[in-house]
């Protein structure tokens, strides 16, 4: 006879195991702003949005930094806003990463620097979402450990992409995902 065929291993989840039972990640959204009116804060809304629609369905929870001023932080949004100050959010970033929020979502490549300074053993896994200019051309420094650093990489229009590609041909893939405006 031959041997029986091994169980089927389990479907990976979101929660992980903790000291005997499952806990949800702990979701960080660093934005460069999220005030009212257009541009990069107009998409940095609807990113807000979809990240706190995907954490409420898989029961994570979701903390916010922005760059921008207290007003700009949603009522009911655990978070923390730096009104331009980027050390004292970088150091919030770093802070949130050694409590417990070890994935991230970044809304724009200056942002991502945070984790670009960082080796990479103590580099949060992150999303980063890139807009137009930002990357249409070579990146360096930071700039480029920020990109080539994040474990997945979002564009918001293949035109994007194929700058980014253009410009920078040794760095990793990037997606596109355009973001929709609420109905």
């Amino acid at each position: 006879k031959g041997a029986e065929p091994a169980p089927a291993e389990p479907q990976s989840s979101p929660l992980r195991l903790v000291a005997g039972r499952e806990r949800a990640p702990r979701l960080l959204l660093v934005s460069a702003g999220l005030a009212e009116g257009g541009g990069i804060a107009a998409a940095g809304r609807l990113l807000l949005g979809a990240v706190q629609d995907w954490t409420s369905r898989r029961g994570s929870s979701l903390r916010v930094l922005t760059l921008g001023s207290p007003d700009d932080l949603p009522p009911g949004v655990d978070g923390e806003a730096f009104a331009g100050d980027r050390a004292r959010l970088a150091l919030a970033v770093w802070r949130s990463q050694l409590a417990g929020y070890r994935t991230h979502v970044y809304d724009f490549l200056g942002m991502a620097r945070i984790q670009g300074v960082l080796p990479a053993p103590l580099r949060a896994r992150y999303l980063l979402y890139l807009y137009g200019i930002e990357c249409w051309k070579p990146l360096r420094g930071t700039r480029r450990a920020a990109v080539a650093g994040a474990a997945t990489r979002l564009a918001c229009s293949a035109h994007t992409a194929s700058e980014l590609r253009r410009h920078n041909p040794g760095l990793p893939g990037v997606d596109v995902l355009h973001l929709a405006l609420a109905e």
